[in-house]
């Protein structure tokens, strides 16, 4: 047992870094959640087994980030500081009353 262990240890070491890495990338296993690592995903290629899932995570993602910009962005902003006068207009009246 010990000997197939140590054939195992040293072929796996033997492998360049590059090759394992995009061995995982190939298989869609990344740390890049921007998409920038999508390409070598074997399934998303053109004879791969769903060629259409590259554009629909693209469309997912860029739905999530919208959604997400949206969260941060208050659309009712206006609407509740509308009987206010913005900083900008006061600073305006400031330098016109000096």
């Amino acid at each position: 047992m010990d000997n197939y262990l140590q054939w195992i240890t040293d072929a796996w070491n033997d492998l360049d870094k590059d090759l394992i890495a995009g061995s995982f990338k190939s298989c869609g296993i990344t740390v890049a959640i921007d998409g920038s690592e999508d390409d070598p995903i074997s399934c998303f290629k053109p004879n791969g087994a769903v060629p259409e899932a590259a554009s629909k995570l693209l469309q997912a993602r860029n739905d999530e980030m919208v959604a997400q910009l949206l969260d941060e962005i208050d659309l009712g902003e206006d609407e509740k500081s509308k009987d206010y006068e913005s900083d900008a207009s006061i600073e305006i009246n400031d330098i016109n009353e000096n």
